[in-house]
């Protein structure tokens, strides 16, 4: 299949579709139908060829950041579900009262424009960057502040959420129980099909996602939200059989590291009304950062630390006795494309694989947007989703989150639980975004009045 014509084809074929549903649907879920829909069923991107006795193209990034697929569906989704819900739902432009938060994301957005004129260029080209962020990151924000902004429309998004996780289970049957790789049947070969494809029990599959752990945590971060669901919304037996299901189709995928967020965030919610849970959230995210901080300074090298103290030989064994070694190899990653970046830590070096003359990339997506737009590019993505998490528990600090009247905390947990997993791999989690820019909404209180029929998990809903 040729870029030229079946890829553009298909991305054409998608939008026209996209278009039918809008004028059938309501537009929230017209909304969700397209993003959580394409994500499982559209191609990637056109990648770029990889010689077939190549396993690991180490070289291939993900769709968060622009690169070398400018054209891919993380572009198409978004603009494509904008697009239509402007057009079918014009009216909802009259509801965007502004928030401060909406600052950050406009300028992490524009960033690759402002850092182009300051460095002089970019690659790729940095107005086509700006775009791609745009419709990227920039139009999954703009869903989430527009559609989704009130407790009605945010037990939706939850629900197509842990939908979208259950229509993967032909792909947890099919690759994970056998040598089939679908992304090659039906569209064509797909650069990382081997790439961890061998666990504990069978294989992880891939669908039609970038990598496996994306499609790891995706079917995990179903499984969170249909708990919640089944177990604040429902309270049924379709509910729990619900949240069952996704819980195994989760496993099945083993994941480790998104099972461990799955279960650290149903931990979070059981314990939520305990004292010491808001102070151990402000811990945690501490540690991340300042972990993140010693690790870039160089101040502590952490190779040293995992292979010569005591604390870190029996962090690197637990890993290793998890079949998690690949835990310190990433780190060695870090390590060596870190000095490449040299004087650009405030504004990165505005090219995307700046990492190439390592001859290794960073896997973690948090170092490849140091890397490519520094540590300001950083703190304004990163910062404006993690911001907008925190406020969302802040609100329902010491509130009972098991009810109907709680979405912010899944969702926010949704967030967090993208980021964390960005930490260590480049594939994002987009419906993220979204759902913190669900979560923007000024005026959201968790006493507030729903329809009750709105979290019903039937799919016609």
């Amino acid at each position: 299949m040729t870029r030229d014509l079946g890829m553009d084809l298909i991305y054409l074929a998608f939008g026209a579709a996209a278009l039918a549903l809008f004028w059938r649907l309501p537009a929230r879920v017209a909304i969700l139908a397209v993003v959580f829909g394409g994500w499982v069923i559209l191609p990637v991107a056109d990648y770029p060829p990889v010689d077939p006795g190549v396993s690991f193209p180490w070289w291939i990034t993900g769709l968060a950041l622009p690169g070398e697929m400018l054209i891919s569906k993380a572009w198409v989704i978004p603009t494509v579900a904008l697009i239509g819900a402007v057009l079918f739902d014009p009216g909802a432009l009259y509801r965007l009262r502004p928030a401060w938060l909406d600052i950050p994301m406009i300028l992490w957005c524009l960033w690759p424009l402002a850092g182009g004129m300051m460095q002089g260029g970019g690659m790729p080209d940095p107005m086509l960057a700006t775009l791609y962020l745009l419709g990227s990151w920039g139009a999954l924000w703009v869903l989430g502040r527009l559609w989704f902004a009130d407790a009605d429309s945010q037990l939706l998004l939850l629900k197509a959420c842990v939908w979208s996780g259950l229509v993967c289970l032909p792909f947890a049957v099919i690759e994970g129980f056998g040598d089939i790789s679908l992304y090659q049947t039906v569209y064509e070969p797909h650069p990382y099909a081997t790439d961890g494809l061998e666990r504990y029990f069978g294989h992880r599959p891939v669908g039609f996602f970038e990598h496996g752990n994306q499609y790891g945590l995706w079917v995990s971060v179903a499984a969170l939200a249909a708990v919640w669901l089944a177990v604040a919304v429902q309270r049924s037996a379709l509910g729990f059989a619900t949240a069952l299901l996704a819980l195994m189709i989760a496993c099945a995928a083993q994941s480790v590291g998104a099972l461990l967020l799955l279960g650290a965030s149903l931990v979070l919610m059981i314990f939520w009304r305990l004292r010491i849970i808001w102070p151990l959230i402000v811990l945690g995210l501490a540690t991340v950062l300042l972990a993140g901080a010693l690790h870039l300074s160089g101040l502590v090298p952490l190779q040293w630390f995992a292979k010569q103290t005591e604390i870190g030989q029996f962090i690197l064994s637990t890993f290793r006795s998890l079949g998690r070694g690949s835990f310190t190899w990433r780190i060695a990653q870090d390590l060596k494309a870190m000095a490449l970046i040299d004087g650009g830590w405030l504004t990165g070096t505005m090219i995307w694989d700046w990492w190439r003359p390592a001859g290794i990339r960073p896997w973690g997506l948090w170092l490849l947007l140091v890397g490519q737009f520094g540590l300001l590019g950083f703190a304004l993505a990163y910062g404006v989703l993690v911001t907008t998490a925190a406020r969302g528990l802040s609100r329902l600090r010491g509130q009972r989150i098991w009810n109907r009247a709680a979405p912010a905390m899944p969702l926010a947990l949704i967030v967090l639980v993208a980021l964390a997993d960005s930490l260590l791999n480049a594939f994002l989690y987009f419906p993220a975004i979204l759902a913190a820019g669900a979560l923007v909404r000024p005026e959201f209180a968790p006493d507030l009045e729903i329809d009750p029929n709105a979290a019903d998990m039937t799919p016609s809903a």
